[in-house]
């Protein structure tokens, strides 16, 4: 089996297709070397019998003609990263399945989110400023910021990063309200965050967090 290596940034592909991995790749079939576009255009007799394909960050976007002439027999691509938006509806309509990794991917965002957030309902941001002009003033000022209790959170968008976070939030005694117009009320109860309006979270929130997808069915909303 011909396998292909897809994508533009060989930093990128390295930092998630590590030796190790590749070398285990290798034992299923034949690899290619991270090819561009231009790359699988200039060896076309070894990408047109490629069945599986390996990419991340810097995927290539080939059109959907492309693909059915450059690699005619691919049936699956392996993303590992998170959103295959940007690339991945002509591999979709040319029956190519598309696997990301968007949840793995999700786990160290939500970690980060989640600890920006308990530094912004402390005045990490503005103290830390502060401190360096006026010490007084930023001793004053940290002491008049709410900290975590009772505090409220807006999270817009509930999708597996969103989730995430709302998950982890559980462990704060704070109230978190949330918007996204695809999440169902069980799955808001489930998280134990408040289905609420955009205007609504801007209007009562302390610290808000925006993790909305860049779909083109938001445009009617926004």
């Amino acid at each position: 089996m011909k396998i292909a290596l897809l994508g533009s940034s060989q930093y990128n592909f390295s930092r998630v297709y590590t030796d190790k991995v590749v070398k285990r790749l290798g034992e299923y079939g034949e690899l290619s070397p991270l090819s561009s576009l231009n790359d699988i255009k200039k060896n076309k007799e070894f990408f047109k019998d490629c069945q599986v394909a390996f990419s991340t960050w810097g995927m290539i976007h080939p059109t959907e003609e492309e693909i059915r002439e450059y690699l005619p027999k691919l049936k699956v691509l392996f993303y590992s990263a998170g959103s295959v938006q940007d690339f991945a509806r002509p591999f979709l309509n040319c029956g190519v399945r598309v696997f990301s990794a968007f949840a793995a991917n999700a786990v160290p965002v939500a970690e980060y989110t989640f600890s920006q957030i308990v530094l912004a309902t402390k005045g990490f941001y503005q103290s830390s400023k502060r401190f360096r002009i006026n010490f007084p003033s930023a001793v004053k000022f940290a002491n008049s910021t709410p900290g975590n209790f009772e505090t409220k959170i807006g999270l817009v968008g509930l999708g597996a990063i969103g989730t995430m976070v709302a998950e982890r939030l559980k462990t704060l005694d704070v109230e978190v309200l949330a918007y996204d117009p695809f999440v169902s009320k069980e799955k808001a109860q489930s998280l134990n965050v408040n289905l609420t309006s955009l205007e609504d979270i801007f209007k009562e929130c302390d610290v808000i967090s925006n993790h909305l997808a860049n779909k083109k069915e938001l445009n009617d909303i926004f």
